[in-house]
């Protein structure tokens, strides 16, 4: 809309890769992980004890629009 046609094409392809991220690294199948402990174990994963399913983490992919539907 401002005519920076470079720098939009430039976010618009790093959102793309940021995404791929996301869902390649933070869903573990059934939902989004929170984080990670120090020494790399899941938090907020399936497998996990706390933070089993926490709204910050899930609900990004509806706010944004971003997540995968499926």
């Amino acid at each position: 809309a401002e005519g920076d046609t470079k720098r939009a094409q430039a976010w618009t392809k790093h959102a793309e890769v940021l995404k791929r991220a996301l869902e390649s690294t933070a869903w573990d199948g059934e939902w989004y992980r929170r984080g990670s402990f120090d020494d790399g174990t899941p938090l907020g994963s399936r497998s996990s004890q706390e933070c089993k399913i926490d709204s910050i983490a899930q609900s990004w992919s509806v706010l944004s629009g971003e997540g995968d539907p499926a």
